[in-house]
């Protein structure tokens, strides 16, 4: 069984072996934290979505989903070459594949903020591929409640040919006690495919978008 772990934005290639995924040498994935807030919309979603079609990913992972922006995505023409997740489920996750899903479902997840996870089966050159995208608490302080969440996530993607989770962990490399609570059996994808390239997607210091009052002062 082959495991892989992203987490932020990642656009990436990965490379199997015949024995894993025969028909399909390469798999394209990216997941993306949308932003749930409807700030400066104008002029990050349609450069999002720009960037999702030139992309052309065979498999796409969103979090903060909100209905307005669900709305803009599903206009998208490149959007219907792709088979959703369950569109009605909670928690702002939402997987898009190019692949036949056999099903998808949602768990919900411990925790103040009400986070949960999206599951999906695909089946990719006769074998499955269970697929999760996740939200994990936000809060600095927070490592034992996201360390709660993996302890539950992690068993959702058991029983699979090969399993991928991404998302948004809200934990860096090394921190704990949450590094301790990932399954060591897991790869992650960017340290694979870039192992010189810290992959930082977000400078909260300079960025027009993360600014009080909206996300407040605990930042």
């Amino acid at each position: 069984m082959l495991r892989w772990l992203l987490v932020g934005l990642l656009l990436g290639g990965v490379s199997c072996s015949p024995q894993a995924l025969p028909a399909v040498p390469t798999l394209k994935i990216l997941t993306y934290n949308v932003l749930q807030h409807p700030i400066q919309v104008g002029k990050r979603v349609p450069a999002l979505l720009a960037l999702c079609k030139t992309c052309d990913p065979d498999v796409l992972a969103f979090q903060e989903v909100t209905p307005w922006f669900r709305e803009l995505l599903l206009r998208e023409d490149w959007v219907k070459n792709y088979v959703p997740s369950d569109l009605s489920a909670p928690g702002g996750l939402l997987i898009l594949s190019k692949y036949p899903m056999k099903a998808s479902f949602y768990r919900a997840l411990p925790g103040r903020l009400g986070r949960g996870v999206m599951v999906a089966t695909l089946s990719v050159g006769g074998r499955d591929l269970r697929v999760a995208t996740t939200h994990l608490e936000s809060h600095l302080e927070d490592g034992p409640i996201r360390s709660a969440q993996l302890d539950l996530i992690f068993p959702l993607l058991e029983g699979m040919d090969s399993a991928l989770l991404m998302g948004d962990f809200n934990f860096g490399d090394g921190e704990e006690p949450d590094t301790a609570h990932l399954d060591r059996r897991y790869q992650d994808l960017w340290k694979v495919l870039r192992p010189e390239d810290p992959g930082f997607t977000w400078n909260i210091e300079r960025s027009p978008i993360d600014l009080p009052p909206l996300f407040g002062p605990r930042l």
